[in-house]
This record gives C-alpha cells, sequence and structure tokens, in this order.
C-alpha cells in the first residue's frame, strides 16, 4: 500500500485535527495515510456527565470525515478508549465503518491487544474489506511478540499480507537517544517475516504531556527525537525500513481532562521546523490583563519574523499564522 517513503500521522478527532486535514491539498494526501484516533467524549463538568450521548457523538461522523479527507485513499482509524454500545445496541465501530462506507470512505480498523472480544468481532467480519492495521505498543516488545502476532492473525482472521504492521513507541525520551535507536533496532528486527506484512510503520512522540517547562512569555525549542531515530534508522542494519509516524504537536497519551472553568490555558503556538518544535508562549488567557486570545497575534508576529518559518506561501497554516501577524 506504501512504502517508507510515506507519513502516518497519528491524530486525536478534534476540531483542530479535522480542519488541518480538510486544508490539506489533494497532492498532499497522497504521501500520507493519516490514523483517526476516536476520543471519549468530552465531560460535561456543570452537570457531572458526559456532554453527548454515544449517538449524537458519532452521529454523521460518515460525512465528516467525507469533508475531511475528500480522497480515495485509505484511512486507519482506532477507537482509543471504550465507548458504550449506541442506542439500538450497535457497537460504536460497527457504526463508524457502515457510516463510512456509506460515504466512500476506505476505513481501515486498528486491532491492539487490549480490544475486547466484541471489538474483535466487527473487524473480522469488515477484514475483508481494506485489511487490517495491528498496532503494537509497550508491554507487546517482548520475546514472545512472534507468537502474539501469530495470535492475532488467527483472531482476526487475516494473513499479513493483508495487515498493516505499526509498531507504537507512544513517547520517547529526547534525552536517550542511543537507547532509543538500540530498542527500535531491536523490535524491527525481532517482527517475524518482516517483509510479508503489506506495510511497516514505526510511530513515536517526544512531544511532552505540557509545557511548563518552557517560561511564560518567552521562546523556547524542544527537540523532534523521534524524526531523528527515523533517519538514524536509514544508516543501520534494519531488516526492513519502516515508515516515520508521530502525534504531530501533542503528547501520544490523552490527558486527563481538567474543568474549564478552573483552568488557565496559556496562549501558546506549536510551530514543527525539521529537527524540533519552536513554542511560543503567552500569559494565560484568564490573567488580568494580558490580552487573553489576542495574545496569539503577537506570537505570530514574533514567529513570522524567526528565519526558520517557512513563508505564507508554504501551506494554509503557514498562510493563516502570517494573516494573524499582521493583525
Amino acid at each position: 500500500m506504501f512504502n517508507e517513503r510515506h507519513y502516518v500521522p497519528i491524530l486525536k478527532w478534534k476540531a483542530g485535527e479535522q480542519k488541518a486535514l480538510e486544508n490539506l491539498a489533494l497532492e498532499d494526501k497522497k504521501w500520507l495515510t493519516p490514523l483517526i484516533e476516536i476520543i471519549p467524549i468530552q465531560w460535561d463538568f456543570v452537570n457531572d456527565q458526559p456532554s453527548k450521548t454515544v449517538d449524537d457523538y458519532l452521529s454523521k461522523i460518515g460525512g465528516k470525515l467525507k469533508s475531511c479527507w475528500n480522497s480515495e485513499k485509505p484511512l486507519f482509524l482506532d477507537i482509543i478508549d471504550k465507548l458504550e454500545n449506541l442506542e439500538d445496541g450497535q457497537h460504536p465501530l460497527d457504526y463508524i465503518l457502515s457510516e463510512t462506507s456509506d460515504n466512500d470512505i476506505n476505513i481501515i480498523p486498528t486491532v491492539s491487544t487490549d480490544k475486547d472480544e466484541e471489538y474483535i468481532e466487527v473487524v473480522s467480519t469488515f477484514v475483508h474489506t481494506n485489511g487490517v492495521c495491528f498496532r503494537l505498543s509497550d508491554d507487546d516488545f517482548t520475546e514472545d511478540m512472534e507468537d502474539l502476532l501469530y495470535s492475532m492473525l488467527d483472531e482476526v482472521g487475516v494473513k499479513p499480507e493483508n495487515v498493516d504492521l505499526l509498531i507504537d513507541f507512544k513517547y520517547i525520551d529526547p534525552d536517550t537517544e542511543k537507547r532509543n535507536l538500540i530498542t527500535a533496532l531491536s523490535v524491527i528486527n525481532s517482527i517475524p517475516k518482516v517483509n510479508r506484512w503489506r506495510t511497516l510503520t514505526l510511530s513515536a512522540s517526544s512531544f511532552p504531556e505540557n509545557l511548563s517547562g518552557i517560561s511564560t512569555n518567552s521562546t523556547g525549542s524542544i527537540n523532534r527525537a523521534e524524526w531523528k531515530l527515523w533517519k538514524e534508522l536509514n544508516n543501520r542494519k534494519v531488516k526492513r525500513m519502516p515508515t516515520f509516524s508521530d502525534y504531530c504537536i501533542a503528547h501520544p497519551e490523552l490527558l486527563e481532562e481538567i474543568d474549564p472553568r478552573i483552568m488557565n490555558m496559556s496562549a501558546q503556538i506549536r510551530y514543527t521546523i525539521d529537527e524540533e518544535w519552536l513554542i511560543y508562549k503567552g500569559y494565560g488567557i484568564k490573567s488580568k490583563n494580558k490580552g487573553g486570545w489576542s495574545q496569539q497575534f503577537k506570537l505570530a508576529e514574533k514567529l513570522v519574523k524567526n528565519p526558520n518559518f517557512y513563508g505564507r506561501t508554504f501551506c494554509s497554516a503557514d498562510y493563516y499564522i502570517y494573516n494573524c501577524s499582521k493583525e
């Protein structure tokens, strides 16, 4: 389906990520296959309950994916935390796969070792359409990984040739580059019949849980250790070169929700360059006499003046940042 000269961004299904996909040029979409993570329903802290029912939450998801992706190329999809069944008893994954099929969106469902029997059953009935993605992480990287993979193949009822294998390191420490490389080489080289799998992808992120390490009203940077790791693999004896995957400008784990009534989020811009993220951080938006969200205009102005800014014609996001800098 694709080789190592490709990109698999892992995107949480939120408004910002949806807008980013929607604004991506069709020509650029040829070079990536996103993995969409369906996240839990947002919590209503006022009424102390989920803000929506599952039915409302997933309503029109097929049409939304259609408008955001608008491509014949497939998407990976994973439900990263268990959702309750819909009111009529239908499993959420079954509903999503039906909705996307009706909207001509090609979905490749993702399976990991934490999925329950009902989830696996849905995947098994759908697997002959587009195949499946196996997502391994953490405790899966053991001497028993070969047995684990063969067990997953039997459970879903599929052969390696119809499986996209994603090795997900999740968070990696940017200060342990050598250890990260040794681990990646060990895991990839221990995959059974590594060249039989339809695709092989290595995902990781060194983006922190929060930006507390960067002072208020300052500019900082964070090392993109996952990108350096992938480039270093090109210079090593690896049995099969994986495709690059990351979590963009987000930490891999879904962070605990905080009551927005007490949260004082900082105004900030996260900007990706080759081997770093540039972080422009302002004051808390609720801080007195600090400008609230209007701080973003000043932060954008600072970024545009940075020689690492790619320019307003590079992509829609850069064009947006440039326009904000002129406000």
